[in-house]
């Protein structure tokens, strides 16, 4: 089994980054829990240009954002051969297959993901073939052993955060919007001496020692 590091960055952490780390093949550009997080065209090709694979994270999306991602990914095909998204809902999942078939790559985020394995294995693996997914993604160690163990999936595993909660309603804006000034970017929150941390929309914990996976 074949193992590859990545970094999970938001868009404004961009100009900050002088270089990246030699042990890292992969770049998460945007979020998983905020559409204003998402990247631009000229963001996605900085961190191509730095002969790193971009993986487009996007969480829930509404039309109006669904509509944003597509003209993204119309600009970005402009530039390279294909593009992958880790998207969050099935809605997504679908509008992507089907407007951009294998242009697109897809992987499903570890939202998404966590409604999907309280379902059968085989239900996961219909999805897997439906939608040829790339990765599924998880940070809880024992789905990810578990999927590791079958051979059949491509599991890419967050840490050392972990995903707790997350709420449609913008802690900053005080309600659901369409646009917004990123007044989040930044600003990490520690809750519960340090047991909870609190960054925008979303909240998440630390993770506990990395086991030995399968």
């Amino acid at each position: 089994m074949k193992t590859e590091k990545g970094l999970f960055i938001s868009p404004l952490q961009i100009t900050k980054i002088r270089a990246f780390p030699k042990s890292v093949s992969f770049v998460y550009l945007g979020s998983d829990s905020c559409e204003h997080l998402m990247p631009d065209a000229e963001e996605v090709k900085f961190v191509y240009d730095k002969k790193l694979n971009v993986i487009i994270s996007v969480p829930i999306l509404t039309d109006f954002h669904l509509s944003r991602l597509s003209k993204l990914i119309e600009k970005i095909l402009s530039f390279l051969p294909f593009i992958e998204i880790s998207v969050n809902d099935i809605g997504t999942l679908e509008c992507l297959k089907q407007r951009f078939g294998a242009k697109v790559h897809l992987s499903v985020g570890r939202y998404l993901f966590s409604i999907f394995i309280r379902n059968s294995l085989s239900f996961v693996q219909d999805i897997s073939e439906e939608f040829n997914v790339h990765y599924f993604e998880t940070d809880d160690f024992k789905t990810a052993d578990s999927f590791l163990r079958t051979d059949e999936f491509r599991i890419a595993f967050h840490y050392p955060f972990r995903y707790y909660s997350i709420t449609r309603i913008c802690p900053y804006k005080g309600n659901i919007v369409q646009e917004c000034d990123r007044e989040c970017e930044g600003k990490i929150v520690p809750l519960d001496k340090g047991q909870l941390f609190w960054q925008g929309n979303y909240y998440f914990m630390p993770s506990s020692k990395l086991p030995k996976l399968a």
